[in-house]
């Protein structure tokens, strides 16, 4: 791709913050959802990481996440 240096970091040395954000927010519903279907499961987790993360979902804190469209994309695919 007319890259002049191969390696991993010279390939893709160029991401933006707004791109990781845009990455974030694209993964956030994905990831919402599937801790909130693991937690109907199984509530608690021996990972402690994970275990935290399903902690909003005890205490009742937590939204349903409904849709993993972003509206960012969702603009782009009406305009198209």
């Amino acid at each position: 791709m007319g890259h002049t240096d191969s390696s991993m970091p010279g390939r893709y040395g160029h991401v933006t913050a707004g791109m990781r954000e845009y990455l974030l927010e694209v993964l956030r519903g994905p990831w919402e959802n599937a801790l909130a279907e693991r937690f109907t499961f199984f509530p608690r987790s021996a990972v402690p990481a994970l275990d935290s993360a399903l902690a909003p979902w005890r205490e009742g804190s937590t939204i349903k996440i409904v849709s993993q469209i972003s509206p960012r994309n969702g603009r782009r695919a009406r305009s198209a």
